[in-house]
């Protein structure tokens, strides 16, 4: 039954949200863009309104136009996103192939219905000259019709850079740079766009090289929102084809893939890509050729990953002891004086700080430390590598973990994301000063499959009745099976108001043996590779290795990770582990029965 929602959300809103969807976002976007509780709301709006009418009122191509406008202008996109844009980006493809073809066809018939019109002109329609001047034949726009750098549009994209990446850009001739960075601070739209830059200046390939294939096609997606936006062209093609034969490819971290090519190289959150020397070794065979450059820029990841060792220099002292007691710049001397160091490869480090000081206005520091306990400030924002030698979880272990891309059964643009498969739920209430985290995860359907995480939510600064409601209205999306909440401080409001509509919810109240088994369960996950996750949830990884070994006063090790009101680091982890507390440290003692509610 649908309830009349009138007192609930007014017609200025209604109007708005239909601008919106005019506008090719979908409903799940505007629900959120708007603060409407449900996506089912919006979708009966759209409904009663007959808004799809009024959308094919604007034709399909300025649709298309449209939606791909608002996906590429997102800062960070989800694979299921960079999905869509290859989608669009295909068919206005073709949509424009054809409407080129018929407007060709049009001018033809034209020309030939005046050349049998006008006097003089008998026999011209077989479609010989009449002689002198020209034949009439038109010139088509060479494909992909970048301009060459001494355009000056070229320059007005060098002045929009920020200072940080005018550094970057200015030692584009090295042959090979290494940058460790802060997160979110524009570094892959500068790197893409000097690629286009130096494939145009020189003529040689360019290859983007991510964790992913779906990562690396960001690049992909700033290079066509640059010529755009600058030069008027739509670019087309995967590679893209220059005018001058250059091709930019976009590649993951298929060695085979990797090795193809003879081309500059730019890598992609190196430190974060498993068994990273290989891929170094392999695809640096690329950028072989004295002309050929290689460029690395990454967040850091720990001391322990095959990219540190080639950032602090034992990659290149390894087996070479005279090279033992030479010295490196510091992590404090690179962000004020990048320099070719003793291995010949030029260093940068750009911290969030930084690049505040240069003047991006996007940065807000206050509440970027807000959201982050001073541990993982340090090294998503502050360039800091992390010492796993402590750490619970390895990266290497946790790699294993990730997949590319979502599941092909997972489409979180519809009402019903994943039907009627059985979801557990794990939230981590917010605290003072921090994130609210929920995780939606498939159970296993059958004893020893995987879980698997499929959606992500960050809620920040309401009150904890609001948060049980978003935790409510997941309820309308999927077939829920189990909640697990903490319900220590702020949670115990959150657990108990979620009691009264979810009586089954697992209250979990934090001690000694509660966090061991709930750390332990995640452990065994992990070692076996039962819990997978895209590769676009990026908190999941950091947030594991926070989970630290920590000898008690007794002697004994334990494990810990402050959960105190000042300290919310790791909040992913736990909301993960209270989701994947719904099967006991022993898989083979979980719930058989399931649940049915809100249906």
């Amino acid at each position: 039954m649908i309830t009349d929602r009138k007192s609930k959300y007014s017609e200025e809103l209604k109007e708005k949200a239909k601008e919106l969807y005019l506008a090719s976002l979908t409903p799940k976007e505007i629900a959120k863009k708007l603060n409407v509780n449900s996506v089912r709301t919006i979708y009966n709006w759209i409904e009663k309104g007959d808004w799809d009418e009024l959308l094919g009122a604007f034709g399909v191509e300025k649709q298309l136009q449209s939606r791909l406008s608002q996906l590429t202008n997102r800062d960070l996109k989800s694979k299921s996103e960079l999905d869509e844009i290859d989608r669009i980006v295909a068919n206005l493809i073709k949509l424009q192939d054809s409407n080129m073809k018929l407007r060709e066809r049009s001018v033809a018939l034209k020309e030939r219905e005046q050349g049998l019109t006008l006097p003089g002109c008998v026999g011209n329609s077989s479609g010989g000259s009449s002689g002198g001047g020209d034949s009439g034949k038109r010139k088509r726009p060479r494909k992909n019709d970048i301009p060459n750098i001494d355009d000056p549009r070229w320059q007005d994209w060098i002045d929009a850079l920020y200072p940080y990446q005018k550094v970057h850009f200015l030692q584009r001739d090295q042959k090979e740079r290494w940058t460790i960075k802060s997160r979110q601070i524009g570094f892959t739209f500068e790197a893409a766009g000097e690629g286009l830059y130096v494939a145009m200046a020189t003529g040689k390939n360019q290859t983007f090289l991510s964790a992913s294939k779906a990562q690396s096609l960001v690049f992909r997606s700033y290079i066509f929102q640059l010529a755009e936006k600058y030069f008027g062209v739509e670019l087309k093609g995967n590679p893209i084809r220059l005018p001058n034969g250059a091709e930019l490819r976009f590649i993951g971290t298929n060695r085979a893939t990797a090795q193809s090519f003879s081309s500059d190289l730019y890598i992609d959150e190196a430190c974060w890509i498993g068994k990273f020397e290989g891929i170094y070794e392999t695809a640096g065979a690329m950028s072989t050729l004295k002309s050929r450059r290689l460029t690395v820029f990454s967040t850091p990841s720990t001391r322990q990953h095959g990219a540190y060792r080639v950032w602090s220099g034992a990659y290149w002292k390894k087996g070479k002891p005279d090279r033992a007691d030479i010295p490196f710049p510091s992590k404090d001397t690179l962000r004020k004086h990048p320099q070719v160091c003793p291995d010949l490869k030029w260093r940068y480090v750009v911290t969030l700080q930084d690049a505040y000081d240069s003047g991006n206005p996007e940065i807000d520091i206050d509440d970027t430390k807000d959201r982050c306990s001073e541990a993982a400030y340090a090294y998503l924002y502050d360039c800091e590598f992390i010492d796993e030698a402590d750490s619970i979880f390895t990266l290497s272990n946790l790699t294993r973990c990730v997949r590319e891309n979502m599941w092909s059964g997972v489409d979180l643009s519809l009402v019903r994301p994943v039907g009627d498969k059985p979801v557990a739920i794990g939230y981590d209430p917010a605290r003072i000063g921090d994130l609210a985290k929920c995780f939606v995860l498939l159970m296993p359907e059958n004893q020893g499959d995987e879980f698997r995480v499929i959606e992500e939510f960050e809620w920040r600064g309401f009150h904890w009745s609001w948060q049980a409601l978003q935790v409510k209205s997941l309820m309308e999306r999927y077939n829920v099976q189990h909640i697990g909440v903490d319900c220590s401080g702020i949670g115990s409001g959150v657990g108990e108001m979620i009691k009264e509509f979810y009586p089954q919810v697992m209250l979990i109240t934090y001690t000694q043996q509660s966090k061991q088994n709930l750390v332990l369960k995640v452990m065994d996950l992990v070692s076996t590779a039962r819990i997978k996750w895209p590769a676009e949830f990026t908190s999941i990884a950091p947030s594991f290795m926070a989970i630290k070994r920590k000898q008690t006063g007794h002697g004994t090790m334990t494990f810990a990770a402050e959960r105190t009101e000042e300290t919310g680091h790791a909040d992913s982890f736990f909301a993960i582990a209270h989701a994947v507390s719904c099967e006991g440290l022993n898989a083979t003692t979980q719930r058989k029965t399931s649940i049915r509610m809100n249906l």
